[in-house]
């Protein structure tokens, strides 16, 4: 979804650092599992607000270029200053 730019509504469990990720990218809205109202808050708030919905899609998309794409990978990977093992 994040290469189509569309904004990331997500429930992820307590603790996990993805939302973090997500909010400090402004891609989306995250909330913690459990939290109904609060997801389905975000989700209105995606609805009504086109804006928003582009402007956290355009986030979403970039992010995802930035930390998941194949290019980042083999860039961390190359830049880790862990020894591979073989």
């Amino acid at each position: 979804m994040m290469v189509q730019n569309i904004p990331i509504l997500g429930s992820v469990n307590e603790g996990n650092d993805l939302k973090q990720t997500i909010e400090n990218h402004k891609a989306g809205f995250v909330s913690i599992n459990g939290e109904d109202e609060l997801f389905c808050q975000n989700a209105f708030k995606l609805l009504k607000d086109g804006s928003l919905r582009l402007k956290m899609g355009n986030s979403a998309s970039k992010m995802l270029k930035e930390l998941f794409s194949v290019e980042a990978a083999a860039e961390n990977i190359l830049n880790s200053s862990g020894e591979i093992k073989s």
